[in-house]
């Protein structure tokens, strides 16, 4: 009987010590990384810029270098081949940072959007970015993981201006006042707003006159618009035959160019400058 219990004993404590023995040749943990989309910003529908964080965390009891070693952007589930560029927040290099022993490291990175390189399809963007993120460990050992995040927003697209016809109102010795009728279309989705406009006319390769109109039209969601400009033409230092061309209402070659200050009212870009530079020919009528 005490043999058996003995023998009991003796097992219990094997099993009880191996339990406590650490298991040999178990892989130390793998680093874990997340990316979070924060904001966007653009100056003008050509260009978007998105604000993104990497979180990367390091499991392990040694501290390890993180780096970019890849990315991916997919818009409207198509892989793009050039058209962006990912840099640090803080630099203009690549993004990078360091993350300590079991803590972690927040990189700040932005993602420069070439929308003309972009798919035109569609009124809108449904992207996603992925990158791969190398974890270079001060023990030597090297880990790659990925992180992704995904992000909706709206295609802005320029107003689209012509010439619709120019028209003498008042002819005098010195002095001829025009209407200048264009036209714009709006092809996006939701309404713009023209606060501020300013142009230059010429005819014949010469200045006819400049101005400008404050608060010119709204254009509702792929609309179009027709809007009036009267401009007082100052014939003093302008050649006498293009000043009886106008009068005799003969064809002119036209070029009108200037800016238009457009409101959107959507947050990434509420206002943007459009510049407009159009040529054509155009009967001067009466």
């Amino acid at each position: 009987m005490i043999a058996k219990t003995t023998l009991a004993a003796a097992l219990s404590l094997f099993v009880f010590t191996a339990c406590k023995t650490p298991p040999e040749n178990v892989p130390p943990r793998r680093p874990q990384a997340e990316l979070v989309f924060e904001r966007m910003e653009a100056s003008d529908p050509g260009t978007v810029t998105l604000y993104l964080l990497i979180r990367a965390d390091n499991p392990r009891g040694e501290g390890a270098a993180v780096k970019l070693n890849g990315a991916s952007i997919f818009v409207n589930s198509k892989e793009l081949s050039g058209g962006y560029v990912i840099r640090a927040a803080e630099h203009g290099g690549p993004p990078s940072g360091y993350a300590g022993p079991f803590a972690r490291e927040e990189i700040g990175a932005v993602c420069a959007l070439d929308m003309k390189l972009l798919p035109q399809e569609g009124a809108g963007i449904e992207a996603r970015a992925v990158l791969e993120l190398g974890f270079d460990f001060d023990g030597g050992a090297s880990e790659s993981v990925r992180a992704e995040t995904s992000f909706s927003f709206p295609r802005v697209r320029e107003p689209e201006f012509s010439v619709v016809s120019i028209a003498v109102m008042q002819a005098e010795l010195i002095n001829t006042r025009l209407r200048v009728k264009i036209k714009i279309r709006n092809p996006n989705p939701f309404p713009l707003t023209l606060s501020a406009f300013s142009y230059e006319l010429y005819g014949g390769g010469y200045l006819w006159a400049d101005g400008g109109k404050k608060n010119l039209c709204e254009i509702g969601e792929n609309g179009e618009t027709e809007e009036n400009l009267f401009i007082v033409m100052n014939f003093i230092d302008t050649r006498r035959d293009l000043l009886d061309q106008v009068i005799a209402m003969r064809n002119i070659r036209y070029r009108f160019t200037g800016e238009a200050e457009i409101g959107t009212g959507i947050a990434y870009l509420p206002r943007f400058v459009s510049l407009f530079d159009l040529r054509g020919d155009s009967e001067v009528l009466r």
